[in-house]
């Protein structure tokens, strides 16, 4: 097929390619704004020393509201001041220099005399941390709804960190989890096991796990420490998700 090549002048760009492109709709050729040689792997090449190519730019909720984006769509999006692209179902970063994050975390000391943590045999208790104990966070993937309870703006898959410590765990056998709830569904555990203390000591334990989540949906922290009921003081709790 034969190679058909314009030039326009960098002035009037905008105006004169709408025009443009209403006659050459039924046409298979390459477009070259700027040049006169276009490359041959180009349907259409700018070249400007003087002038930037500046995509559709809107607000986080005007971009939301888009209807049925096709993939590869590009905005650049005024709340976070970024450029956007819509893939596999959802309007992803893709200036961000870090994922998507929010980390929660609460460090109460040493003999600090707070009964937080609960002990009842085999009994799951949320991570008692809240919107007060986010540390960083991007409210358009994560939202704090109760405690040790995140819910999840955006589809795709999640790296979930979270873990704990005691300031004095009494000697004798322990049982220990960290689970990972979706919605009231227990789906997975972080870290799972049962600990012999010689002594009354401080203990601690974390894990990570990467799972799916849909838009919409919730994630829990729950862990066990079984301790006979007797309650005991929280050292710290943390939580860390990215979205990966």
């Amino acid at each position: 097929m034969k190679k058909i090549t314009y030039y326009l002048p960098e002035k009037g760009l905008i105006g004169l390619l709408l025009i443009f492109l209403l006659f050459i709709s039924t046409v298979t050729a390459q477009v070259g704004i700027g040049t006169t040689n276009p490359a041959p792997g180009s349907a259409l090449q700018i070249d400007s020393t003087t002038g930037a190519l500046v995509p559709p730019r809107m607000t986080n909720a005007e971009m939301n509201a888009i209807q049925n984006p096709l993939e590869g769509s590009i905005v650049y999006n005024n709340n976070f001041s970024a450029l956007f692209m819509y893939s596999s179902g959802t309007w992803n970063n893709i200036t961000r220099p870090d994922l998507p994050s929010i980390v929660m975390s609460k460090d109460w000391g040493e003999n600090n005399d707070n009964n937080l943590v609960q002990t009842g045999t085999n009994t799951y208790y949320k991570f008692p941390l809240t919107q007060a104990e986010v540390l960083s966070n991007e409210p358009n993937f994560f939202e704090v709804t109760g405690p040790g309870t995140i819910k999840i703006n955006r589809k795709g898959n999640y790296m979930i960190t979270a873990g704990f410590s005691v300031n004095m765990l009494p000697a004798g056998s322990h049982k220990y989890i960290i689970g990972v709830y979706r919605g009231s569904t227990l789906i997975g555990y972080l870290v799972r096991g049962n600990v012999v203390m010689q002594t009354d000591d401080e203990f601690g334990t974390s894990g990570v796990m990467m799972l799916p989540f849909e838009a919409n949906q919730t994630i829990s922290l729950q862990y066990v420490m079984n301790n006979g009921g007797v309650s005991l003081d929280a050292r710290f709790f943390k939580i860390g998700i990215v979205k990966i």
